[in-house]
């Protein structure tokens, strides 16, 4: 903006600057120009990133369910299935268990 008051101060003393007020008139006019073409990139940058955010919030929430299912399996495990192991053979030769005894707690 000082420029251009500038400009029109030397505009009305000599017509000799008058190519060098358009001259920066022109490059404010240019200046102008590149902000709006960077508001408009920065605007299209916001978008996708956002976009990218909102993909990464459903891929968050679909990993926590995950998670939240794998812990449910792991504490119906430690509830339910180690106890039974114990009484299960290790090895092959001994055989198959015939009888299990039922779970103490409610493994549902």
């Amino acid at each position: 903006m000082r420029l251009f008051s500038t400009c029109k101060v030397k505009f009305s003393i000599s017509s000799e600057l008058c190519s060098t007020c358009a001259h920066v008139v022109c490059r404010l006019l240019c200046e102008v120009q590149e902000l709006y073409n960077t508001i408009r990139q920065l605007k299209e940058t916001l978008h996708e990133s956002e976009l990218t955010m909102s993909r990464m919030v459903k891929v968050r929430t679909l990993l926590l369910h995950d998670i939240a299912v794998k812990e449910n399996t792991l504490q119906i495990d430690q509830r339910c299935v180690i106890g039974r192991r114990r009484f299960m053979p290790m090895d092959p030769a001994v055989g198959p268990i015939v009888s299990l005894e039922p779970c103490p707690h409610p493994c549902s």
